[in-house]
């Protein structure tokens, strides 16, 4: 059975609620999170909650346009062909409003994401080439079908045959920018935590003296590992997101609208959940060390007099020098959480 357009409105206002909603939540924990927990107000700090509530803007914004048109459809419309014929005569400010809203949304969540590539390889162009290429191309595609909407003799919407082609290249170019990003992310994440196994550092960032092999599960993952699975669970969702307006556009046009709703606040909803998870986890880690606090210092100054003893100060040199480079750092605490002294080396 085909999903008719005023069913598939309906269902998107009801799933954008929803998803606006858990918005809401994450957007007042992330700030908790940003500045009830730490002293000072930071000013990558500021950035992150700026970038935050331009989400919830821009998601609410698009809330209120979908309200508006199911009550201008159902309610007040009453012309012939019911809320279908109005859904596909809408004035084109009313479809150019959330096509924008859309995009800007989309566009903010993958600068977002090429912004933290950016900043994990030291700010280096060459690793984020091919993102930027693909993030400039989305926004001239949105410009596109922009103007192609407000330049077409009647009403363009989502299933227009004016714009298919667009929001097809448009879709993939998202999608393929977010796999690619967020790989690149964890791919650089791993490498720095490969390093650290190499040269002996524990979970809590202190030098570890000994032969014994890293554990990497339960409580005994490193920030770094805390860092690839907070950037994986929140990438998924908003790559999936992606994923389902590609496959619904491409396969059943109508279904595009309730994806499409769900993605708009997925992009807020991932970005938050980065800060709050990443904080969560630090705080665990952190009231762990304390708790071992003793029982690791008494071990590692038992290794370290083994060590001084028998000769061997090329392993615990090379622990000591051990810096994980500076966008690392600063992916980890600064980009992604307010935490910004937990992360650092032992010297």
């Amino acid at each position: 059975m085909a999903l008719g357009i005023s069913e598939a409105q309906l269902l998107g206002l009801f799933l954008e609620s929803v998803f606006w909603g858990i918005q809401l939540v994450t957007y007042i924990s992330c700030l908790h999170t940003i500045f009830g927990d730490c002293d000072g107000v930071h000013a990558k700090r500021k950035f992150i909650a700026a970038v935050s509530t331009v989400f919830l803007l821009m998601t609410t914004l698009n809330e209120g346009l979908i309200v508006h048109n199911t009550l201008d459809a159902f309610v007040y419309y009453e012309g012939r062909g019911g809320p279908a014929a109005r859904f596909a005569t809408f004035p084109p400010v009313n479809t150019v409003l959330r096509a924008i809203t859309l995009g800007l949304t989309t566009m903010l969540g993958d600068g977002v994401l090429v912004w933290r590539c950016w900043e994990l390889h030291q700010r280096r162009w060459l690793p984020v080439a091919f993102p930027t290429l693909l993030w400039l191309t989305c926004i001239a595609l949105g410009f596109a079908g922009v103007i192609t909407q407000l330049t077409a003799d009647r009403t363009v919407i989502a299933t227009s045959i004016e714009i298919r082609h667009i929001l097809t290249s448009y879709w993939v170019c998202t999608f393929v920018l977010n796999l690619t990003t967020t790989g690149t992310i964890i791919w650089r994440l791993w490498g720095a935590e490969k390093k650290a196994r190499e040269v002996g550092l524990d979970r809590y960032g202190t030098g570890v003296h000994g032969s014994k092999p890293l554990q990497v599960s339960g409580e005994s993952r490193s920030k770094i590992m805390n860092a690839i699975y907070t950037v994986s669970e929140s990438g998924l969702l908003f790559t999936l997101s992606i994923l389902a307006c590609l496959v619904t556009h491409t396969t059943l046009p109508n279904a595009l609208y309730p994806a499409s709703c769900v993605l708009i606040q997925a992009a807020g909803i991932a970005f938050n959940l980065i800060i709050i998870r990443t904080a969560q986890r630090t705080r665990q880690a952190a009231a762990h060390a304390r708790s071992n606090q003793q029982g690791v210092s008494l071990r590692n100054l038992g290794s370290m007099e083994e060590s001084r003893d028998s000769g061997t100060n090329e392993h615990k040199s090379a622990t000591r020098t051990y810096t994980p480079p500076k966008a690392m750092g600063v992916f980890v605490q600064t980009s992604m959480t307010s935490y910004s002294d937990n992360f650092k080396p032992s010297r």
